[in-house]
């Protein structure tokens, strides 16, 4: 193999950027410290907990004071400039090995293990690496992340390269291409306004948001199965944990660990492992559920009703009792915090809560479901008929056997899709989204657990659950002048359900 010239790669792109007079700071450098701390506490380009270095870093700033990000990562080997992800055009970052290594292996790994080669020897990978762990540190929502490369060519020079992506949160962190670019002129200051331009352009696809989607479903049931597994396994949740509980449970800890303005959110140093019934972990949780609900301007009746049902699970002394300091709630809420919360917060419209369901009822069937029917429908469904239906941004929905409302969280997302489209006022469009969630949806669930994820999962659509109600369809006789019907109502025989017609 050639032999590296990363360093002289390096001093070459430094020195463009002293041509274009554009501050740039080394590896070392402090640049500010959100930026500083971001990169210090995110996990390295090798896996562990040292920091991250990236080769050049550039903050850029437009006319407007929008403050942009840059990372920039060298190599100097050839073919070193970027690696995709096998069969596709999607930049791989970290993924798992899929067999042992060797036994004289210098770095050996299992598999299963986290793999980082990918991030660790290739210039562009590297660059998101550092643009998520920007992110991840919250005090910038869009990162540039350019890959530099170059190589000794037969007559002796060296050919350079490089590639720029766009890593932001409105994409859901998908780099987006932002051009083909020969040298770095685009970060000139005199550039810097257009180049902001460009970068607002860079929308995902339909596709891709379609994929990702999917992905992001995957990954959540994944994590879900996962952590219901270790339930399962433990002798003492099986004991004292119904079904019924490991959803309040579930859906309890992701109230607990979700972010929500001017509330902070729960850290694991909050927990304290008190040996205490009134203060203890479940109480720190059961407090922010309802300062949570509060804060999602729940009404009391809709706070009670949940407390009715999330406050006796987390009393459970299985939960709280701490066991050599350690309470089981904190290390539940650690894996939710970290595996569940971040695939909730993405801008997708999904129907979460009715993953959650289902990777839990692979294990047991909910509480009498052969009496209730509860049948909850796919989201390719629940979009396929919302669509049939014809809803746009004028419809009034109502599903009157709503389950988790994944029919609703398909409408609402078809109907503000069709406002963004036809309203262009910024402000008369933020209105018609405020209507559309508060007033132009209505459900109607009878059970009171399936309809706490109903509630959940209307509040990670940005509240929307003003019209979720928790009765019994017949007895409904509230006003809402419907013109969208969208339901999939238990409607076996012998009157359990909704009897949709019938032979005489």
């Amino acid at each position: 193999m050639a032999k590296s010239i990363e360093e002289k790669v390096e001093e070459i792109f430094k020195k463009q950027l002293d041509g274009y007079k554009v501050k740039h700071y080394t590896k070392t450098e402090a640049i500010n410290p959100s930026i500083d701390n971001a990169l210090k506490n995110s996990v390295s380009k090798s896996g562990g907990s040292g920091n991250n270095y990236p080769d050049i870093r550039v903050l850029i700033e437009t006319s407007s004071m929008r403050r942009i990000p840059v990372m920039i990562e060298a190599k100097g080997t050839k073919d070193r400039l970027i690696k995709y992800a096998k069969g596709s055009t999607e930049i791989e970052l970290v993924t798992k090995w899929a067999t042992d290594s060797k036994p004289d292996a210098k770095n050996p790994h299992k598999a299963g293990d986290d793999n980082y080669s990918a991030i660790r020897n290739y210039a562009v990978n590297g660059a998101v690496h550092y643009a998520n762990a920007i992110l991840d540190g919250k005090g910038y929502d869009e990162v540039i992340a350019i890959g530099v490369n170059g190589y000794t060519v037969s007559d002796g020079s060296i050919e350079v390269e490089l590639d720029a992506f766009y890593v932001s949160e409105k994409n859901s962190r998908i780099p987006k291409r932002i051009a083909a670019y020969k040298n770095l002129a685009f970060l000139k200051q005199s550039n810097v306004d257009k180049l902001a331009e460009e970068l607002d352009k860079l929308v995902l696809s339909e596709k891709e948001k379609e994929e990702l989607a999917k992905k992001v479903e995957a990954t959540l049931e994944e994590k879900i199965k996962a952590i219901h597994q270790s339930l399962y396994e433990n002798e003492k949740f099986k004991k004292y944990l119904t079904t019924n509980e490991k959803l309040y449970l579930f859906t309890g800890l992701i109230m607990a660990g979700l972010s929500t303005e001017g509330l902070a959110p729960i850290v694991m140093p909050d927990f304290k492992g008190n040996d205490d019934k009134e203060d203890n972990d479940s109480t720190i949780i059961t407090k922010r559920i309802k300062a949570f609900l509060k804060k999602k301007k729940c009404s009391d009746d809709k706070i009670g009703m949940i407390s009715g049902l999330l406050n006796p699970v987390f009393e459970k002394e299985a939960l709280w009792k701490p066991i050599n300091g350690e309470s089981s709630v904190k290390e539940l809420y650690r894996q939710v915090k970290e595996d569940i919360i971040p695939c909730l917060e993405s801008n997708l419209h999904l129907d979460f809560t009715g993953k959650i369901f289902n990777s839990l009822n692979d294990w047991v069937s909910i509480d009498n479901d052969q009496q209730n029917d509860v049948v909850l429908t796919p989201r390719y469904v629940t979009t396929f008929m919302a669509h049939l239906a014809r809803t746009d941004k004028d419809s009034f929905v109502w599903d009157k056997a709503m389950g988790s409302a994944g029919f609703l969280v398909s409408a609402m997302d078809i109907m503000i899709k069709d406002a963004q489209s036809k309203i262009k006022d910024k402000d008369e469009l933020e209105a018609k989204i405020r209507n559309i969630k508060e007033n132009q949806l209505l459900g109607i669930e009878i059970l009171g657990n399936i309809y706490l994820l109903a509630v959940l999962n209307m509040i990670l659509m940005g509240d929307g659950s003003s019209n979720m109600i928790n009765d019994d369809s017949f007895k409904y006789d509230g006003k809402f002048p419907a013109n969208v019907f969208l339901l999939n109502p238990p409607y076996s025989d012998r009157e359990k359900g909704l009897i949709l017609s019938r032979r005489r």
